[in-house]
């Protein structure tokens, strides 16, 4: 039994290493991705899009000494596997109500947006329809305050089939880190339990056969008084007579019969025997 338990634990160890791996593994992915700046002339200035392979872009509102100030900020994406974008936000704060973010499913900024962020939103996950995706920055003035934000860009994986119109990445993030908690409570939890069960199960064996072992004198029948048991006690001599039947006795001896009178009296008594020597 506690060779199993051993077993099962370990099985479980193992399993909460790999998810500890993956999000080790997420975490530098995230960590390695190419940033881009929103302030940034190379970055908003693009003739053509910018290729998406397998990779991961982290776009941020600003990037701190870049002298670049423009009404309109606008990158377009490619998925070189043919798969869809999606972005999710790791922080999103629009104060002023003459800035937008738009996000369009397409190769350029032209139509309707397919989503627009402005100050009265709130941080959510999008994915296009198709392999290109364009973001467009647009202010009223041209000032860089008053607003910031840090997305990113990647391709659609299986996961976020059902992250659409959330913020997938923190969502991605947190279900792992809530999953390793998990598995490493249940560990300890069932580790703990198969531990009391195995001394609980060998204090109880332990127990029963003490309590079972014969002694030498435990077979024996136990010695009744005679006074203190209901069974009737056997003689160990014949019964004494009664009174009848002794006084019947004693008077046949005589020559009465009881019942009867005694015998007429006579001067001469009964013929004695003589005992033969």
């Amino acid at each position: 039994m506690l060779n199993q338990s051993l077993r099962v634990i370990h099985y479980l160890a193992n399993w909460s290493s790999v998810l500890i791996l993956f999000l080790h593994l997420n975490l530098q992915t995230v960590a390695a991705s190419t940033v881009l700046y929103m302030d940034k002339f190379g970055d908003c200035e693009r003739d053509d899009y910018i290729a998406v392979d397998e990779n991961v872009y982290r776009i941020l509102s600003e990037g701190g000494n870049f002298v670049f100030y423009s009404l309109n900020c606008q990158m377009t994406f490619k998925s070189l596997n043919d798969q869809r974008l999606c972005i999710s936000f790791k922080q999103l704060s629009i104060k002023r109500m003459d800035i937008y973010l738009n996000i369009f499913d397409g190769p350029g900024a032209t139509g309707k947006p397919m989503k627009v962020f402005d100050s009265s939103s709130e941080a959510e996950m999008v994915c296009s329809t198709d392999k290109y995706m364009t973001i467009q920055l647009n202010k009223k003035e041209l000032l860089r305050d008053g607003y910031t934000f840090d997305m990113e860009l990647r391709e659609r994986t299986n996961s976020d089939a059902f992250a659409d119109g959330i913020d997938a990445f923190m969502m991605s993030v947190g279900v792992i880190v809530a999953i390793i908690i998990g598995v490493i409570v249940l560990v300890v939890i069932i580790a703990g339990l198969l531990i009391y069960c195995c001394c609980k199960k060998r204090a109880r064996h332990q127990g029963r056969k003490y309590r079972h072992t014969p002694r030498s004198d435990s077979c024996q029948q136990p010695k009744v008084s005679a006074f203190t048991s209901n069974q009737p006690v056997e003689p160990s001599a014949p019964p004494f007579p009664s009174l009848l039947e002794f006084n019947a006795s004693f008077h046949g001896n005589q020559g009465c019969v009881v019942g009867q009178p005694p015998p007429v009296y006579t001067e001469h008594p009964p013929p004695y025997s003589t005992p033969s020597v």
